[in-house]
């Protein structure tokens, strides 16, 4: 048996059959020294890949040295047993030379975001000498080690948690709100070729409070740049969730997401306030008068914040800026979302008013184009029951105060023609003497605009409208006259839209005031 040694004593004896007793003994001692067998193991998979990191690490590949063997069995437990790895090419590639645990563990350490190969060996050894003829070493095995170049995961900065837009904004693009995008591949370096570059595209999930919020959903470009189409009059919230995707692939462990988990912010979508009616919508040329500005969305939006299942209002005090004819109307009171009052700034002709409600991050407005109009009148109003707007100012005759409003420049004023104007009373011209005022003095006139699909009130008789007033939609007339709609009055009468009562007894003489 070759791994067999020791000490062997062989006795033989010697007898030449001629006598008895003579037998000749001998001995011999047959010496077996241990001779050291080499040790010796297998690599089973001696191509070693990993991937290209982005910070250093230290691989250990166990199991990489399998069968491994010290030689003879007699030899399991005297020796010891050390590998060693040698002729590695591109040094430059480890941070950990490799080495081999006498388990079979290969250990090395490879730089970061370098991509390379080295060819290697590796050699078992043990402490049994060479005496003899003996063998401490097996043969040179190689492998290699190869520091593929997987993709790296892209990555961006997400630069805002909530966003606010208006309703009636249309397009909106918002650059910056992701930063930093990058394919992850910049600061990898290939000792195998140049680095090529990828194509990233944002994927998008967004999760609105109703379905029409949009006209074209969020959608992020690969430069960060959010996008998305609103629709007038649809507003509410929406969470918007991204994640950055290259083309690189997964092979080989590679990553071409940006995160385990979309990172996602919050969209507000707010409504702009709506500027409906204007009451008076005919009024003094005069600054300080009170207007009521009925609508929509007057106070701060509802908003949703991040972590928030409810939406709310921004706290804290937001007066809404109002402009007529781009003047301010001052004294602003919001009574409820629908309605506020203030004091227009005065002006003359068809004006527009505006509202702007300030938000954190930008100011909702609306207007509404002519929604007033301003001149020189003694008094303006509106009531249901003549289903129109009531005027009174000079006579088309004038006086001191001019060429205002004649019927001619209240139809103007209505919608641009699109209703229909009644001259309800005249002023007091020539015929004044006939009351008992004085000719020239100047004359009031009274005047009511109908929808075209309304039919006209019944018409005031007589001459000299001095004094109007609308109280709970009857219309009380002062003046120097003697019957209202056919009715008998003195100087002063109502109209509730149907018909025309006396107020009292009435008065002699003018009425110039009611109060």
């Amino acid at each position: 048996a070759p791994v067999v040694n020791g000490v062997i004593r062989i006795t033989f004896a010697l007898d030449d059959g001629a006598e008895e007793n003579n037998l000749r003994l001998g001995s011999l001692l047959l010496v077996v020294f241990p001779v050291n067998q080499a040790p010796r193991f297998v690599l089973l998979e001696p191509d070693v890949r990993l991937p290209a990191m982005a910070t250093a690490a230290v691989h250990e590949i166990a199991g990489f040295a399998s069968n491994i063997s010290r030689g003879a069995p007699s030899e399991l437990y005297s020796q010891s047993i050390t590998f060693t790895v040698s002729q590695c090419t591109q040094h430059a590639m480890f941070t950990q030379a490799p080495y081999m645990t006498p388990d079979g563990t290969l250990v090395l350490g490879v730089t970061p975001t370098l991509a390379a190969n080295a060819e290697c060996a590796v050699q078992l050894r043990d402490n049994g000498g060479l005496e003899n003829g003996g063998a401490d070493a097996s043969p040179l095995l190689p492998f290699s080690v190869t520091v593929l170049r997987v993709n790296q995961a892209p990555r961006f900065a997400l630069t805002r948690q909530v966003l606010d837009a208006a309703d009636d904004a249309g397009w909106v693009r918002l650059p910056g709100v992701c930063v930093n995008v990058s394919d992850g591949e910049e600061a990898l370096v290939s000792l195998q070729g140049e680095v090529p570059s990828q194509r990233l595209s944002f994927r998008v999930l967004t999760v609105s409070s109703h379905p029409a919020l949009f006209a074209a959903e969020p959608m992020v470009s690969p430069a960060g740049e959010l996008s998305f189409q609103t629709v007038a009059g649809s507003f509410g919230s929406a969470v918007v969730s991204m994640l950055l995707q290259d083309d690189g692939g997964t092979a080989d462990g590679g990553i071409d997401v940006s995160d385990a988990s979309y990172r996602t912010m919050t969209l507000n979508i707010l409504p702009s306030p709506r500027v409906g009616a204007v009451i008076p919508s005919i009024a003094s040329t005069s600054p300080g008068g009170e207007v009521t500005i009925t609508g929509s969305s007057f106070l701060p939006a509802l908003r949703l914040s991040p972590g928030s299942s409810s939406p709310a209002r921004n706290p804290g005090p937001a007066v809404p800026v109002v402009l007529v004819g781009g003047h301010a109307c001052v004294d602003v009171v919001v009574h409820s979302d629908e309605r506020l009052t203030c004091s227009h700034p005065g002006g003359r002709g068809h004006l527009t008013v505006s509202v702007t409600v300030p938000e954190p991050a930008f100011n909702r407005t609306g207007s509404a184009a002519g929604a007033v109009w301003l001149d020189s009148l003694l008094f303006a109003g509106t009531t249901a029951s003549l289903q129109g707007f009531l005027a009174l100012g000079p006579s088309q005759d004038g006086g001191p105060v001019g060429k205002s409003p004649s019927s001619a420049g209240l139809a103007e004023m209505i919608s641009g023609g699109e209703r229909q104007l009644e001259t309800l009373a005249t002023g007091m011209g020539p015929e004044s003497q006939a009351t008992g005022m004085g000719a020239g003095e100047e004359g009031v006139g009274l005047a009511v605009a109908h929808a075209p699909s309304a039919a006209p009130g019944p018409a005031f008789s007589d001459k000299g409208v001095r004094a109007l007033a609308v109280v709970d939609e009857v219309v009380y007339v002062g003046g120097g006259f003697t019957r209202l709609a056919g009715t008998p009055v003195r100087s002063v009468g109502k109209f509730n839209g149907d018909s025309a009562s006396p107020l009292g007894l009435g008065v002699d003489g003018l009425v110039n005031a009611l109060v």
